[in-house]
């Protein structure tokens, strides 16, 4: 279970986006990248994309705890929000249907 612990950070440009996501990979003292979904290059059939990374961040105990990042852009954000009171209409009718 990854999700229990999850962020988002989001970006105006892809630019910093992709640099950020570059330079998760170089603090392997604090974090380790143990897996990573690209949805911008395969979105879902609706169109939603976004980058989830699962992390793995030791802490200060010397513990570790695995925790989801989800990296989007703020357009995809904001569609994301106006799209998802229908979202939610689409998936009630759905399950009214069956």
């Amino acid at each position: 279970m990854k999700d229990l612990v999850r962020f988002t950070a989001s970006f105006a440009l892809c630019v910093p986006m992709n640099q950020f996501l570059c330079q998760l990979r170089s603090r392997p003292n604090l974090l380790e990248v143990v897996g990573l979904k690209n949805k911008y290059s395969s979105p879902n059939p609706q169109g939603y994309r976004d980058v989830n990374v699962t992390l793995r961040v030791r802490l200060e105990s010397g513990r570790h705890h695995v925790c989801e990042l989800q990296v989007n852009l703020e357009d995809m954000l904001v569609a994301k929000e106006i799209t998802h009171a229908l979202y939610e209409e689409v998936g009630f009718l759905f399950v009214f249907v069956l």
